[in-house]
């Protein structure tokens, strides 16, 4: 893949999670606000805001620690162990 194609799909990758991280804190915003005006009882947007994060979190770290390139030395071991 060539530099340019790289640095394009990490760009589009990159505005793609923080759209994600945009409607993350607005959908839970709105939770909250259900939550408290019908009667802040059991906080049950916890469980969105929890898991929905934590999926959201693991993205973001994929993003910023991307898998390394395999390289023709790496390949030619493998074959040498099969």
């Amino acid at each position: 893949m060539d530099p340019k194609e790289a640095a394009t799909r990490r760009i589009r990758k990159r505005k793609k999670l923080n759209k994600q991280w945009q409607v993350y804190l607005f959908v839970n915003l709105i939770l909250l606000l259900v939550w408290g005006l019908s009667g802040a009882g059991y906080f049950w947007p916890i469980w969105v805001i929890l898991f929905w994060g934590l999926s959201l979190a693991w993205e973001q770290w994929r993003f910023n620690h991307p898998d390394k390139e395999i390289t023709e030395q790496e390949i030619e071991d493998e074959m040498g162990r099969m």
